[in-house]
């Protein structure tokens, strides 16, 4: 009993989390960097109106356009009172940009102002927005001209490289797994690692990649989206398999899964017992108007517990290190 309850303890917290299709997903950062990238700053400008307090209801685009260093970009617009055509252009030094701003006004015929015609220059290297006030309708309806200065990053052509696909990183999406054939015991939502695991509670648990890495041996196979893994006494099934940062099926195979099973974290009672447990606070956490905690996810939790059938208590995934990796022989 003391066992048990220290493991509901540790485990409790974040078990829960990968219950009936609560996902794991993986990122990767730290990327360098890309030599081949050309880069080089633009302005996007827009004109727009909207009256205030009705934003929402009154809003209006009324044109926009963009420019980059030695460039320019014209726009206009008709206010009540007036016309107003906005002639843009960016001119760049070194790494810097500026841009010169000259906005024109000329009055309604019914309106004896003069044309009048203004210029501003705006430093956009610290890529901060600008915003003129152009007019003022007497319905309060605001005009407005931005400047939201960016930075494009054109990458330049490259040899296609099949390794660029990542063909061996799995994408699992709600994907139903199956034990012994027969055993529906939840579902998997993970992306981006080449190594990724299954633990049920009472039976095993199961790590399995397309690159053959230590301790591994090929007992699993994938084909047409289905993942069959093969251990003693013991398969699971999982369908809905894609691969790759294009996250495609892979056509043709079957293609050998490389698996390494050893034995389950928790037993089946274990496994239960934090469960019933996990249930109460989360009812707890509903009853309290956490509304991510709904009454379905509460039911199938309930319906396991009663039920005592394995489950899937936990995936999770990471990229092989390359000094796990059995490289092929030449």
């Amino acid at each position: 009993m003391k066992r048990t309850a220290e493991k509901l303890m540790t485990n409790g917290k974040f078990l829960m989390m990968f219950l009936f299709g609560m996902s794991l997903y993986l990122s990767n950062s730290g990327h360098a960097e890309d030599a081949s990238a050309h880069r080089y700053f633009h302005v996007r400008s827009e004109i727009r109106s909207w009256i205030p307090g009705e934003t929402l209801e009154t809003y209006k685009l009324h044109s926009n356009g963009s420019c980059s260093h030695g460039g320019s970009v014209g726009m206009g617009i008709k206010t009540e009172q007036e016309r107003i055509n906005v002639s843009i252009a960016c001119a760049r030094a070194a790494r810097q940009i500026e841009v010169e701003v000259e906005l024109k006004t000329i009055p309604n015929a019914k309106n004896q102002k003069a044309t009048e015609t203004i210029t501003r220059k705006f430093d956009m290297l610290d890529l901060r927005t600008q915003r003129i006030e152009l007019a003022q309708d007497s319905d309060g309806r605001v005009f407005e001209l931005t400047l939201i200065p960016e930075v494009v990053q054109i990458q330049q052509a490259k040899t296609f490289n099949p390794s660029d696909l990542k063909l061996q990183e799995w994408d699992f999406r709600s994907s139903p797994v199956i034990l012994n054939d027969q055993n529906y015991v939840g579902q998997m939502d993970l992306s981006g690692a080449t190594l990724v695991g299954v633990d049920i509670p009472g039976y095993a648990t199961c790590e399995f990649s397309l690159i053959p890495w230590r301790d591994s041996k090929p007992t699993g196979t994938l084909k047409d989206g289905i993942l069959n893994l093969k251990g003693k006494n013991i398969s699971i099934m999982i369908s809905g398999v894609h691969n790759g940062v294009q996250r495609q099926m892979l056509e043709r195979g079957p293609y050998l899964v490389w698996t390494k099973w050893s034995e389950p974290k928790l037993s089946l009672q274990e496994s239960l017992a934090i469960v019933s447990q996990q249930i109460k606070v989360l009812q707890k956490r509903h009853d309290e108007g956490d509304e991510t905690i709904t009454p379905e996810i509460l039911r199938r939790m309930k319906e396991f517990t009663k039920s005592g059938k394995p489950m899937l208590m936990s995936s999770f995934g990471r990229d092989l290190k390359q000094n796990e990796i059995i490289q092929p022989e030449q």
